[in-house]
């Protein structure tokens, strides 16, 4: 069993009386690059900003990382990090790695494993790019070492513009029906906390720049501060 993730030669001596052979054979102990992956909070506009937090899992010992983001982004398409050295030796990243136009830079393997142990719920590694044609885009993230080789997808959104002046009511479409308003509220509905609460609403916002958009809900009990109970 090995303990220390570095290269070893092992050797084979072999002999009788009449001859001798030697046999010798590198092998390399590294940790995997595994569990890895990557979040944007997205969509967003073109030519904004696309901010990505990447998840390293288990940080690989002299891993080479890299990002494809599918379009022809600003700075580019590519970005490369990672051991320099392992980066150099993989056939199939060799036109990335040769192209200096594309963004790369180095970085130990171990002071990012190091930093990740020392502190587990952080991540220490963010990576930005801008988009410059709107749709759909299949952002994927690889690891390679000499153990192991990972990948994840992960899709993002690019839109022409933001959506503008969301106007939301939710008092006209919730009127109360006696014996289920507030006395000291006119108009406000009360509810029974043990029975589901259904809350309509009339939406009306402008997203006709953009094809893809979300929308969600946020409840909040009214205290002295404000608190989030769901969504």
């Amino acid at each position: 069993m090995y303990i220390n993730d570095i290269c070893y030669t092992v050797k084979l001596v072999v002999e009788n009386f009449n001859n001798s052979l030697n046999l010798s054979q590198d092998i390399c102990i590294q940790r995997g690059c595994f569990e890895i992956g990557l979040f944007c909070d997205n969509p967003r506009a073109k030519n904004s900003t696309f901010v990505y937090q990447i998840h390293p899992g288990m940080v690989g010992s002299n891993a080479c990382y890299i990002m494809d983001l599918s379009n022809m982004a600003d700075p580019n398409r590519y970005i490369m990090f990672g051991d320099a050295t392992q980066c150099s030796t993989i056939p199939e990243w060799n036109d990335v790695w040769i192209n200096t136009a594309h963004f790369r830079f180095d970085l130990d393997s171990d002071i990012w494993y190091a930093n990740k142990t020392a502190n587990p719920s952080y991540y220490n590694i963010t990576l930005d790019s801008t988009f410059i044609f709107e749709g759909y885009y299949d952002v994927s993230l690889k690891c390679q070492n000499k153990v192991s080789n990972e990948g994840y997808d992960f899709r993002v959104g690019v839109t022409k513009g933001p959506c503008w002046w969301p106007l939301v009511n939710v008092t006209e479409p919730n009127t109360c029906d006696e014996p289920m308003c507030d006395p000291n509220t006119p108009g406000l509905k009360t509810h029974s906390k043990s029975l589901k609460l259904i809350v309509n609403s009339n939406v009306v916002i402008n997203c006709t720049a953009t094809k893809i958009a979300y929308f969600w809900w946020q409840v909040y009990k009214i205290e002295m501060k404000i608190q989030a109970v769901g969504q």
